[in-house]
């Protein structure tokens, strides 16, 4: 049920009356072809969702999972119940629902007509209880739940063209607060995800594909986008894989310790391991620069990697950023974004009295022990600080967050950078773009440049994670910010 912004009803009688016509009429029958070459014939009602692009998405990302025979399997709109099918093909244990009793009983005729068991439920999330929970998803945890988000946004006013009520529950998303908050808050919150299992959402960008991750994280999950489809309108549909970050590794807090990196990288830790503290006494930057404590600041480090071929690309420390960045300037709200990177690895804010200042700093370091490396990295971020300090804070960008909240939320940033669990096979997304924007805007916030002196023109960040500038009418790429000045900024140093 809804209602547009004047109140009127978004169905009326008459909507009622089309839709018991729509539900005599013939079904359609469609084939659909799965990743593994089987070939499904799916009667289907009009008001059933067809098989489309996303399912053969979502359905690729299906076939790449890595998990064993007899794993439990939840898919909420199940519409036709292709994807189910497909699961239960793989020898997964699958539960499926949905809210329209059409698709319900269509995807159980299709399970009997090919010998498949699915358990197919009505019912699903929503913005409003309509019995139990447990009368859509039973009472098991899983360890893949998969659901094709209805990502249409409804129309302003009952004069625009709008769907009937059982069309609008598979392609319309009519929450307020919208599904997919809603979703991750239940992802992270409820028993419905093992804390070994994975989330599989097909997202639209027309419904908020680009916010996503970011919501995700601020629940405390991790996200990544593994897979995608860019029609020829330019519309793009991807397909969000969500966890519960470093689920099985040893989160160490604090009160004061000389380095939480230091510590990390003398340490037999195991990858995921995080450590924080209340207070560094001898935190530091690159170049050996100072990090000094600020009265609530999050001071963090996490071990990524230790073992005989242990990889660190200079990239990594601005994608870090860039991630940061993103999510400070989403979780804010505000459309002048008051967060800026500036290359490589520090966070800055604008302070109305002052301008752009630092009020954070990532460092990624690597240590060896015979054929063994061990990868670290660790973040600085000021919540709160001291009146008259030079560095600036969270609060400064208008972002009021406790450091534990905070902890939480970049512990599942970092996850999705650097970690997944192992039966998903991520594939690597090319967002590099996104990434050299990000690095754009901090040149044009903090610029214009200067290296040894001279002006830097057409700066731009190369795949390697290099800063290439043209000088004195040579091109030359930097490896790191040695020599080179931001003019932007308070007597165009950096604050350390």
């Amino acid at each position: 049920h809804g209602h547009d912004r004047a109140g009127t009803p978004w169905f009326t009688p008459g909507d009622a009356q089309q839709e018991v016509e729509r539900v005599v009429r013939h079904a359609d029958s469609v084939i659909w072809k799965s990743p593994t070459g089987q070939r499904f014939n799916l009667d289907l009602p009009l008001s059933v969702y067809p098989p489309r692009e996303d399912t053969d998405l979502l359905a690729g990302v299906l076939q790449r999972c890595r998990l064993p025979s007899g794993s439990s399997c939840l898919e909420i709109g199940c519409g036709s119940g292709a994807l189910s099918l497909f699961a239960s093909s793989l020898g997964w244990r699958v539960v499926s629902c949905d809210v329209n009793p059409l698709a319900v009983a269509a995807a159980r005729g299709h399970a009997l007509r090919y010998g498949l068991k699915v358990d197919v439920r009505e019912g699903g999330p929503g913005p409003s209880v309509d019995g139990l929970s447990s009368q859509w998803r039973g009472d098991q945890t899983y360890r893949l739940v998969l659901w094709n988000m209805p990502y249409l946004r409804p129309p302003d006013d009952m004069n625009e063209a709008h769907l009937g009520p059982l069309e609008e529950a598979a392609l319309t998303d009519t929450d307020d607060v919208g599904l997919f908050p809603r979703f991750v808050e239940r992802l992270s919150s409820t028993h419905l995800l093992s804390r070994d299992g994975v989330a599989l959402v097909v997202l639209s960008s027309a419904g908020g594909l680009d916010r996503a991750q970011s919501t995700a994280w601020r629940a405390g999950l991790a996200a990544k986008e593994v897979a995608f489809h860019e029609f020829e309108d330019g519309e793009r549909v991807g397909v969000l894989a969500l966890w519960h970050p470093f689920s099985e590794a040893a989160r160490i807090r604090l009160e004061t310790i000389s380095s939480t990196n230091t510590s990390l990288l003398l340490g037999d830790q195991p990858p995921g391991t995080s450590m924080r503290t209340e207070e560094q006494t001898h935190g530091r930057g690159r170049h050996a620069h100072t990090w000094s404590s600020s009265p609530d600041s999050l001071e963090m480090s996490w071990v990524l990697d230790d073992g005989p071929n242990v990889k660190h690309h200079p990239l990594h420390q601005v994608v870090f950023g860039s991630a940061i960045v993103r999510y400070l300037n989403q979780c804010t709200g505000a459309e002048d974004h008051p967060f800026c990177l500036k290359w490589p690895n520090d966070v800055y804010v604008r302070r109305s009295k002052d301008g752009w200042v630092k009020c954070g700093g990532i460092l990624y370091e690597m240590a060896s022990k015979g054929q063994r490396h061990r990868l670290v990295v660790g973040l600085g971020l000021n919540a709160t600080g001291s009146p008259g300090s030079a560095f600036g804070t969270l609060n400064d960008g208008g972002l009021h967050v406790s450091v534990q909240q905070l902890a939480e939320e970049v512990d599942a940033i970092v996850c999705s950078l650097h970690d997944a669990p192992p039966f998903l096979f991520l594939e690597d997304i090319d967002r590099f773009e996104g990434v050299a924007a990000t690095f754009l805007r901090g040149v044009e916030l903090l610029g214009p440049l200067v290296l040894d002196g001279h002006a830097v023109k057409d700066p731009a960040l190369q795949p390697s994670g290099w800063l290439s500038v043209s000088v004195g009418g040579r091109r030359e790429d930097l490896e790191d910010s040695v020599g080179l000045v931001w003019l932007g900024l308070q007597n165009g140093v950096e604050n350390n």
